[in-house]
């Protein structure tokens, strides 16, 4: 099935005052419309007819604020969007539809400033359809139009009708990939095997129900047994589902977090090494003061033997001069040594020497010239306290010299790394170390909640796999109570029906498992070889990889799994590009595809990939494309060849814009 945009115009929507209109390119050769405009011009709002004038989104009460300024202010009552496209079925008949969705209102002031708004809205509708081969016209309602649209395109498809670079950069968030299996679904009508599911299971209870029943029988026993497994599994089903909700909570709230901490990833490394040097100062500083305040008792229970050092070694000289006059007791013989050399019987010296007379006249003479034993002691005394307290003087200079390195050791580590912290700054955006801790609180409940995420992840395994359990337990139970049945000539026939009904849904089942398996093997070859031709570094890159549940990561040359949202964010845009072009491959539905601002991410060199590539990409698609100056330089020589149409949103005023064919 497809769909082709020819024209639209607009009378009063938005910026657009009077009548505009585009004519969309629908040559197959040549499939680009091509809208160019700055930012705030209008682009979206052209977007917002045609998903008005489809899908009647946005809602009536919500279009007051879309009405042109000017229109009101020339008190002008209508505001309206006219579409024109036309369909073509799985049989190849076309058709022609012709929209048009009024606004009629009237004028009213409000407030102090009296700002005037449209007041008492009525919304109005024409449809008509035309079959060219017939020539048949007919007039459609509301109701019937949007049966046709919503076959055309399905609920799920349509977040992905319309694309800008934000959403294609976010279209592999965990909250998105519900959507992404609801649009393959929807386009690969998988949708309608879950119709025949839910119809043979209504079939098996409506039969199951009209059967009677017995108290205490064996039938009514196993029915009771199939109640409880299919309780059981519906509590497996909650769970899971209680689990997914929380997951997708999480997920979103991981994505803000992820999004707020993202910009700061290569900041906070340096953010988080100044922090470290800083503690590091502070720690070395309070080192420090801890080392001034114990050479300050140091100094006050030592500073006495620091100013007399000198006065004792004066003393000490002293005493030796005075020893070598003679004038006091020699140090080296005090007159009890002599004595008890001269009692020894012996006649020997303390190193073993025999005293000769020589020596005993010796020691003799040196006791004449000793004063009394108590002088002498006191003599020695005083030299020994002056000696111990010269060597006690030194040892604590020793220390003192220490305690002054230290401190001064400590003092170039300081510098160091004040200097360290200075250097580190230098890279930093100025004032970004003033939001460091509610970063760092980001960061860290960021870590914390992907933890969380994790463990939720491995909890909804388990739950899963408590589903397959419970499901084999209710078709065991059901299984059962049809041969329970088939036993019983009254009940046979019911028997067998409700097997049937029961086997044909299990082999519906299989029949959805195996269409979504060869869908998502299909379009896992056609992105990964999408993805290769699109990306800059195409060498770096193995394949892609979808799993069961929509999941999508990229696979490494070197074998290294990336999830899809982890990559950068001009990565996710190609290969947002390159998987919507492969899931539209797979389902032939081709419905049109509408970019805004869709190469604002990206790098050089995959906009020429994805300009070279556009036509195989789009392949049998429409393609309206929006874009900025910045990127109208960087694609259009790439597309020129398949532009079929191409419009310049002129911004007249701060709330006019006209659009002009180019």
């Amino acid at each position: 099935m497809k769909i082709f945009l020819e024209k639209v115009m607009l009378k009063n929507w938005g910026p657009f005052k009077d009548d505009n209109e585009i004519d969309f390119s629908t040559e197959i050769d040549k499939p680009v419309t091509y809208i160019y405009g700055l930012n705030s011009s209008g682009k979206s709002h052209i977007f917002e007819a045609i998903c008005w004038s489809l899908f009647d989104e946005p809602k009536t009460e919500d279009l007051k604020e879309i009405v042109n300024k000017e229109a009101l202010q020339n008190n002008e009552k209508e505001m309206f969007v006219r579409l024109k496209f036309f369909t073509i079925d799985d049989y190849e008949n076309k058709f022609d539809y012709d929209i048009k969705r009024i606004i009629r209102f009237e004028v009213k002031k409000e407030g102090n400033n009296g700002t005037l708004l449209p007041t008492m809205i009525k919304p109005d509708f024409h449809a008509s359809r035309v079959s060219p081969l017939t020539n048949e016209h007919k007039q459609l309602n509301q109701s019937d139009f949007k049966k046709m649209i919503d076959n055309y395109i399905p609920l799920g498809p349509r977040r992905f009708f319309f694309l800008d670079g934000e959403k294609l950069a976010t279209l592999f968030q965990k909250e998105n990939l519900s959507r992404i299996e609801s649009y393959a679904n929807a386009l690969s009508d998988v949708h309608l095997i879950d119709n025949v599911i839910e119809n043979l299971d209504n079939l098996y209870n409506s039969l199951l129900a009209k059967q009677p029943q017995k108290k205490g029988d064996k039938i009514e026993t196993q029915r009771n047994k199939i109640k409880k497994a299919e309780d059981n599994l519906n509590s497996a089903i909650s769970w899971k589902d209680q689990l997914s909700q929380r997951i997708t909570q999480a997920d979103s709230l991981e994505n803000t977090l992820r999004k707020e901490c993202e910009s700061f990833e290569e900041l906070k490394p340096k953010i988080d090494s100044i922090k470290q040097l800083e503690i590091k100062k502070h720690d070395l500083e309070l080192e420090r003061k801890q080392q001034f305040i114990g050479l300050k008792e140091f100094l006050n229970q030592n500073l006495p033997v620091f100013f007399i050092d000198s006065e004792l070694q004066w003393s000490l000289h002293e005493l030796e001069e005075l020893d070598k006059k003679g004038k006091i007791p020699p140090k080296r013989t005090p007159p009890d040594l002599i004595e008890l050399i001269l009692a020894d019987p012996e006649k020997k010296c303390i190193c073993g020497r025999e005293i000769t007379d020589e020596i005993k006249q010796d020691f003799l003479k040196i006791q004449e010239t000793i004063p009394d034993k108590q002088f002498n002691r006191l003599v020695q005394d005083f030299r020994l306290d002056i000696s111990r307290t010269l060597t006690d003087s030194k040892e604590k200079n020793v220390i003192l010299v220490q305690k002054l390195a230290a401190i001064k050791e400590k003092g170039i580590s300081i510098n160091r790394i004040s200097s360290d912290i200075t250097s580190e700054r230098k890279f930093l955006p100025k004032g970004i170390e003033k939001e460091f801790d509610n970063i760092n609180e980001k960061f860290t409940r960021w870590n914390h909640l992907k933890d969380e995420i994790r463990d939720l992840e491995h909890e909804l395994d388990r739950a899963e796999n408590s589903i397959i359990v419970q499901k084999r337990s209710v078709e065991s139970e059901k299984a059962a109570l049809e041969t329970l049945l088939k036993k019983d000539k009254k009940h046979e026939k019911v028997g067998e029906l409700i097997e049937f009904a029961r086997i044909s849904q299990q082999t519906a089942e299989e029949i959805k498992n195996e269409v979504q398996k060869s869908i998502i093997a299909f379009v896992s070859e056609n992105i990964s070889t999408e993805f290769k031709e699109l990306i800059w570094d195409p060498q770096n890159w193995d394949s892609i990889r979808i799993d069961d549940s929509w999941k999508i990561d990229a696979i490494t040359s070197n074998n290294f799994t990336i999830q899809s949202d982890r990559l950068s964010q001009g990565q996710r845009h190609v290969l947002g590009i390159a998987f919507m072009s492969s899931l539209g491959k797979v389902t032939g539905n081709y419905i049109p595809f509408i970019f805004d601002s869709p190469f604002g991410r990206v790098s050089q060199e995959p906009i020429e990939n994805i300009g070279k590539n556009l036509t195989k990409l789009m392949e049998g698609r429409q393609v309206v494309l929006f874009v900025t100056d910045t990127e109208d330089t960087s694609i259009k020589p790439h597309i020129e060849n398949i532009i079929g149409s191409t419009y310049i949103i002129n911004k007249i005023t701060a709330t006019e814009s006209r659009i002009k064919v180019n």
